[in-house]
């Protein structure tokens, strides 16, 4: 079993926990949860369900979840792939969404109103992904590759790349964590500035179901080998490297 949960944070010393979401098997959570600008939003990443979940967040900080934004199922050639959404950010603008898709050694970008996803390749296992606060510069973090890709936003092409997986200084971002154990989890904290702090995350009792390849994986990585993938139908624009 896996949960989203809602924390009220605003007493360090009394952590409540306000709203918990189960998600029971074959139904995923992953690392990514991320606010949009105006908190009216969120997003969590849904793992091997290959898919964002959305919801909808009240002026209490109660989530109703709404209809989850799908990712590609199949690549240009016609395969079978399931990227396995892990890291998230939002643009500054909330009109996109950036994925960290771990399974594909690739970074997607959503646009959240029309479900249209551009997907470029990045490091090996890559798990999560922070923008400058301008938004022009995404930091994506391989796990696999111990390396951090530069993404320029606007041409959505890699610019760089460094041999070093530290997040970047002075970038916006979320705390990614594994969720191999119960309390492992990546947090984010709303964005809203009229009521108490809020802290939201992913919860999970168990690591996802993953077919290991053949050769060493790094600690905390599934395999690219998975689970089958979503049979949620492809996006209206994908753009494979």
């Amino acid at each position: 079993m896996q949960s989203l949960q809602v924390l009220d944070v605003s007493d360090e010393d009394d952590t409540e926990v306000e709203q918990t979401l189960p998600y029971a098997s074959p139904e995923a959570l992953f690392v990514g949860v991320a606010y949009s600008p105006d908190g009216t939003r969120a997003y969590a990443s849904a793992g091997g369900n290959n898919k964002i979940r959305v919801y909808a967040v009240d002026g209490h900080g109660r989530l109703t979840e709404q209809a989850a934004l799908p990712l590609p199922t199949t690549n240009p050639a016609g395969q079978k792939v399931n990227l396995f959404p892990a890291g998230l950010a939002v643009a500054p603008h909330g009109k996109t969404l950036y994925v960290a898709d771990q399974l594909a050694d690739a970074l997607s970008t959503v646009d959240v109103a029309t479900g249209a996803v551009r997907t470029i390749a990045v490091g090996h296992n890559p798990l999560s992904v922070v923008l400058t606060q301008d938004g022009r510069r995404a930091y994506v973090t391989n796990q696999g590759g111990d390396t951090v890709t530069v993404v320029d936003t606007l041409s959505l092409a890699a610019v760089g790349r460094s041999g070093s997986a530290a997040t970047p200084t002075g970038s916006r971002s979320t705390r990614a964590g594994a969720c191999s154990t119960s309390r492992s989890a990546t947090t984010t904290r709303s964005p809203w500035s009229t009521r108490k702090p809020t802290l939201w995350y992913a919860r999970s009792t168990s690591r996802p179901t993953t077919a290991r390849r053949p050769g060493p994986t790094p600690a905390g990585s599934p395999s690219r080998r998975t689970a089958p993938g979503s049979t949620s139908p492809t996006p209206a624009t994908t753009t494979w490297p």
